[in-house]
Formats: structure tokens, sequence, C-alpha cells
């Protein structure tokens, strides 16, 4: 009896943590609006996420928000094949953590509903990502 609990168990985690949403799941909601506030949502992410953001220089979009169908799962993300995005470039040059310059880097952020949600084809740091949905940040009026 003790066993079959223990297996019991085991498996009512192991279903747990093995769900990952359906692709379909998320895919119906689409991307939402265009995101018109883009380059203030990068710099706010950069200022929180660079070790000397007070360095950040020489900033350009070569690319502005165009939409864009995921050709592969991002399953730690979690987006999938088909899933629309809005991804936009950023190029910029800043100090790294022993106060040397990087030289210029082309970087590549996926926006969904006015939130960014992946940054450099990773997802973005948990905290950055409830701090900004706590206090709606970047939210369409």
């Amino acid at each position: 009896m003790k066993r079959l609990t223990i297996i019991a168990l085991l498996m009512m985690l192991a279903a747990g943590c093995s769900h990952v949403a359906p692709p379909g799941e998320v895919m119906k909601k689409g991307c939402g609006p265009y995101p018109e506030q883009y380059e203030a949502m990068l710099m706010d992410f950069l200022s929180s996420q660079l070790s000397c953001p007070d360095s950040l220089k020489d900033v350009s979009f070569p690319k502005t928000p165009a939409k864009t169908i995921l050709d592969a799962d991002y399953p730690f993300i979690p987006l999938f094949k088909g899933h629309a995005v809005w991804e936009c470039y950023i190029v910029y040059d800043a100090k790294n953590r022993n106060g040397v310059y990087t030289g210029k880097s082309l970087h590549v952020a996926w926006i969904r509903h006015n939130r960014i949600v992946a940054y450099d084809y990773k997802d973005i740091d948990l905290d950055y990502a409830i701090k900004n949905r706590i206090h709606n940040k970047y939210e369409p009026l």
C-alpha cells in the first residue's frame, strides 16, 4: 500500500511538471497590437539588465517591429512554431562589468502584447517580466 501511494504521488508530480501549453492555446491570441513604445520598452529593459546602464551609447533601431511567424519551437519561452511575434533589432555599445566598452553589437527582441518576451532568443529575466506586468508598463491606452 505504501509503495502504491508513493508511485501515485510520483505520477501526479510527473504529470504536473510535464505540462507545456499546447501551441494552439497561445497562438489564438496572436501577438497583440503594434508596439508603439518599443524604443522605451527596450531602453527600460536595457537599463535593468546592463552592468553599467549609464554607459549606454550609440543606440539605434535598424529594424522597427515587424510581425514574424516563428519557424521553430521555443518551449522555454514558451513559444512554438507558427506563433507570431513582433521582432525588432537594437544596436548599442555599453561597458561590461570591467568598465570596458564592448563595441557596437546587434540584438533581437521579441514583443507580444506590448511586453518583451524574449531578448536575443532567450527568455527574459523573470523579475523584470513580473515587475512590468504588475505596474502595467507599456499597456496600450
